[in-house]
């Protein structure tokens, strides 16, 4: 019988984080099996109790989760209690354990392209992709803006990690737009900001990775764009190495996404 991980979120039927974490698995012929389940907030709880009870070694947590899990948690990591949220979950001995892995891929990749120290970085969004995001940022030295349209939510962000807050109507130009809400997932395509703002922007960043009007526009507004792949790369390697205990095949991972 496999071992059993999975990525929770609603909805998650997009979530290329299966045929990642199953191709590493045959390339290091590990008996383990990676499925994406899709659970609601009102499942969240049960949900929880499978994993506390064994049913699933490693969980993936994505939308609208990352944030909520931490109430079923036992066990927080630093990254965790700085962030806010979490993206991955484990049970070691009973106890839930919440640890956020992606931090560590946004740092990866935009580090790939640019020095990051004092580039102007505008983060759209208050979740907890955001929150990740804007930590990964924070540590690297980046000047950080924020905007969100709930504005309440984005100003108390802002001031816990150091950004300064704009309205959607008023946001500066910058070297490169993130965009960490969930616009663009589930056939939502609204565009996020201005087109004739793009033209200003060196670099658009969506962590949505299936493809968004946002990064098209950016595109044809010349715009260089930094896969939402390699975020889910980055961080999944980590999560990989959390549930197996193995080196993540990182080539192998990235070539499963397309990169």
């Amino acid at each position: 019988m496999p071992k059993k991980c999975c990525v929770i979120g609603h909805p998650v039927e997009h979530s290329l984080s299966p045929a990642m974490h199953n191709a590493a698995y045959r390339e290091l012929g590990l008996d383990f099996k990676y499925d994406a389940v899709d659970v609601a907030p009102a499942g969240l709880a049960d949900f929880m109790r499978l994993l506390r009870a064994g049913e699933y070694l490693g969980v993936s947590v994505t939308v609208p989760h990352k944030q909520s899990v931490l109430d079923f948690a036992n066990v927080v990591s630093p990254h965790v209690k700085a962030i806010g949220a979490a993206n991955t979950l484990f049970c070691d001995d009973g106890k839930i354990v919440a640890e956020n892995t992606d931090w560590f891929g946004v740092h990866c990749a935009l580090d790939e392209v640019m020095d990051l120290k004092e580039k102007r970085i505008l983060v759209y969004g208050a979740g907890g992709a955001a929150r990740a995001c804007l930590y990964a940022l924070r540590n690297a030295k980046a000047e950080l803006f924020i905007t969100n349209r709930t504005i309440s939510k984005g100003m108390a962000l802002a001031n816990e990690f150091g950004a300064q807050f704009c309205e959607v109507s008023e946001i500066p130009q910058v070297d490169v737009l993130v965009n960490a809400t969930s616009v663009g997932i589930g056939g939502d395509d609204r565009l996020l900001v201005c087109p004739d703002w793009l033209k200003c922007t060196e670099y658009v960043f969506d962590m949505v990775y299936t493809g968004t009007v946002l990064e098209q526009v950016a595109k044809d507004n010349g715009c260089k764009i930094i896969s939402g792949k390699k975020m889910l790369l980055y961080q999944g390697a980590k999560q990989f190495e959390l549930f197996t205990h193995q080196r993540a095949p990182l080539e192998v991972m990235a070539q499963s996404v397309g990169l």
